[in-house]
């Protein structure tokens, strides 16, 4: 089964806290990021291929979850 994850938006509602950072990336309250917290749900459900979309600041994201890029086998 693969998974995709859709994290290509502005989120505009959620200024100024996405003014720098994409929402994907907003820390929740125990320090992991919405994305982090999916991933790891995700992983927890046994599957292994995982697409992320992205558009706005996608250097962001791709800095921040390439560390589990090879274990989560996840596509850009």
């Amino acid at each position: 089964m693969r998974v995709i994850i859709l994290a290509a938006g502005k989120g505009e509602r959620l200024m100024p806290l996405t003014n720098n950072t994409p929402k994907s990336l907003l820390e929740l309250a125990n320090g992991t990021s919405v994305l982090e917290s999916q991933l790891l749900s995700i992983h927890e459900a046994g599957i292994r291929e995982v697409a992320i979309v992205t558009g706005y600041l996608t250097e962001q994201i791709e800095a921040k979850i390439n560390k589990y890029s090879r274990e989560y086998g996840i596509e850009f």
